[in-house]
Order: C-alpha cells, then sequence, then structure tokens
C-alpha cells in the first residue's frame, strides 16, 4: 500500500475509476484494462473476484477457468502448452 500511498500524496485530485478493495486486484484490474475500458474491466472483474475472493485462490486456479472471467477485457493468452 505505500505505492498507492505516495500516489495519493503526488497526485491528491487523481481518480481512480477502478475498484480496488484489496491492493492485488488494483494491480490485476489495471493489466487487464490495457486491452480494454476501465467500464469493461468493472463489469467483468466482480465475477472473477467473487469466485476467487482471495490471492492464494487466484494463483491456484486452473487458467481456463480464469480466462472465462476475463475473456471479453481482450486479455487471455497462448494455452501453457502452446508455449
Amino acid at each position: 500500500m505505500a505505492i498507492v500511498e505516495e500516489l495519493k500524496r503526488l497526485y491528491p485530485d487523481a481518480l481512480c475509476s477502478l475498484p480496488y478493495p484489496k491492493p492485488y486486484e488494483l494491480l490485476f484490474s489495471v493489466r487487464l484494462a490495457t486491452q480494454c475500458t476501465d467500464e469493461r474491466v468493472n463489469q467483468e472483474t466482480p465475477a472473477l473476484y467473487a469466485r476467487f475472493p482471495t490471492l492464494e485462490s487466484l494463483a491456484q486456479a486452473d487458467i481456463n477457468k480464469v480466462e472465462t472471467y476475463i475473456h471479453s477485457t481482450g486479455f487471455s493468452g497462448p494455452k501453457p502448452e502452446t508455449l
């Protein structure tokens, strides 16, 4: 959270359109937003974070299941077996 606090100090009037009750959710949401709009990310991530409510559960999730939640953001990559 130190980074977020420093950014708030440097840019006190900035607004973030991506809600993030947990710090790692902001990281994931920002990454998803590189492929689409913040609005699209905000439509898709509530279900993702509800299904995988902890960082550990998301890290242990099957990539195919995660991709079903983020597919419409345009962020789904090659399958691990094709790398």
